[in-house]
């Protein structure tokens, strides 16, 4: 087998390719890891050292050589770019539901429940947990009234002086 990768005295593989290598197989532990820090179940610190420590696995088993602690960090905000990303996806139905529900005139006490069992629900498919107080004040600012119609924009009332 030819590689195409720089190789070490040590026989090891190193290289943009072995680093594409471990970065694929560590890909879903990053999410994981991702999803745990933006739910505030871990620190991004120990994500990192948890991803370190599964990539020194698969590099010895795949007989790589690499700066584990840079893949780690690298792979942990990739991840957490899509995380967010998806989160945010969530969050934005979420409140166009209660913005609808608020829209039909839906009580109170019938558009919170049916937001937390659509983030419950959405949550468990995109293994996701979206903390409560995120849902509370979701439906909070979808439940405000809006500023009268009349009402001078905000930051412009005191140029009138």
């Amino acid at each position: 087998m030819t590689q195409t990768d720089d190789s070490p005295a040590n026989g090891k593989r190193t290289g943009p390719v072995a680093d594409a290598v471990l970065a694929l197989r560590i890909m879903v532990d990053a999410r994981t890891e991702a999803k745990m820090v933006l739910m505030g179940l871990t620190s991004y610190v120990d994500a990192v050292a948890h991803l370190e420590a599964k990539l020194a696995e698969e590099a010895e088993r795949q007989n790589i050589s690499a700066d584990f602690e840079k893949l780690a960090e690298h792979s942990l905000e990739d991840a957490l770019r899509v995380v967010e990303f998806e989160l945010d996806e969530l969050m934005a139905h979420l409140m166009s539901l209660a913005v609808a529900m608020k829209a039909e005139n839906a009580p109170v006490e019938r558009i919170r429940p049916w937001v937390q069992s659509a983030a419950d629900s959405y949550g468990m498919a995109f293994r996701i947990m979206v903390p409560v107080w995120r849902l509370r004040s979701l439906v909070d600012a979808a439940l405000r009234e809006p500023p009268p119609d009349d009402a001078e924009p905000a930051g412009e009332a005191h140029l009138g002086d």
